[in-house]
């Protein structure tokens, strides 16, 4: 199982080695911002900051709306799922699903996050759109 990991490991590390050179090409930096809202006005904040030298990562959720009432709500373990869903996607190879695809990477969010998904998804398009 650890070569399992570690080669998940070493696919996700290349794979944000490359995003991260091709974005600072584009923009001069590594890092990627994403702002969208849910239908209530809510924002929902992604900050992915790329180590493009160690090949990790920091995903930022930090100024995502607060929980609210009903089911619009994500909790740690929906952020994770949706990290992990789409480094597995920008591999561009199968990836077995494993703990080592999140090594490289820090997640940070606050203590209730609305659904996260579109968040993951709007996030990883943005380098394409710069």
């Amino acid at each position: 199982m650890e070569h399992v990991q570690q080669a998940a490991e070493f696919a996700v590390r290349q794979m944000l080695k490359d995003v991260a050179a091709v974005t600072r090409e584009r923009t001069g930096s590594t890092v990627l911002r994403a702002v969208d809202y849910m239908d209530d006005g809510s924002p929902i904040c992604l900050r992915v900051a790329i180590n493009e030298e160690e090949g990790s990562a920091v995903f930022d959720f930090t100024g995502t709306g607060v929980q609210v009432l009903g089911n619009c709500n994500a909790p740690r373990a929906v952020a994770y799922s949706g990290v992990i869903y789409c480094l597995r996607c920008m591999v561009g190879h199968e990836v077995p699903l494993n703990q080592g695809c999140l090594t490289p990477v820090n997640i940070k969010v606050t203590a209730f996050l609305h659904s996260v998904c579109v968040t993951c998804q709007k996030g990883w398009e943005l380098p394409h759109r710069v």
